[in-house]
């Protein structure tokens, strides 16, 4: 009985230390820069890109890219979940298993921010500031 005792302590070691090491993994990240030191990435320890920065008027491109990148990588668990459904079935438990881990991995996208419309100035029924632009010369 004792052997049995030490089997299932072993299997108890091992995997509390294959959860730590799966913990640790899921937070490691790493950055690196440019040569010209102008744009810098952060990429997950599965690679994925988490954070990109750019300078100046760049900054919106990247961070476009950014959102285009995080919107793809959140249609991967419903797209792993259509073909396991295809190929081994959708109630297999590692189907299952892996199609959370995905969703852990690539969640949804936060909403953009609603853009905040600012009250019209005056008898001025319009919401620009600009020049007139279906200006017809008269």
């Amino acid at each position: 009985m004792s052997d049995h005792n030490g089997w299932q302590q072993k299997l108890s070691d091992d995997a509390r230390r294959f959860q730590d090491l799966h913990d640790r993994v899921s937070r490691m990240s790493v950055t690196e820069t440019s040569r010209d030191g102008l744009i810098k990435v952060t990429v997950s320890s599965s690679g994925a890109l988490t954070e990109l920065e750019m300078p100046g008027s760049l900054a919106g491109v990247a961070a476009g890219v950014l959102e285009c990148v995080r919107r793809a990588q959140s249609r991967i668990p419903a797209l792993l979940q259509e073909t396991a459904a295809q190929t081994v079935g959708a109630d297999d438990v590692g189907v299952r298993l892996l199609v959370d881990d995905a969703g852990k991995r690539f969640p949804e996208p936060d909403p953009p921010p609603t853009a905040s419309r600012r009250e019209p100035r005056g008898d001025d029924d319009e919401d620009w500031d600009g020049p007139e632009v279906m200006d017809d010369g008269r």
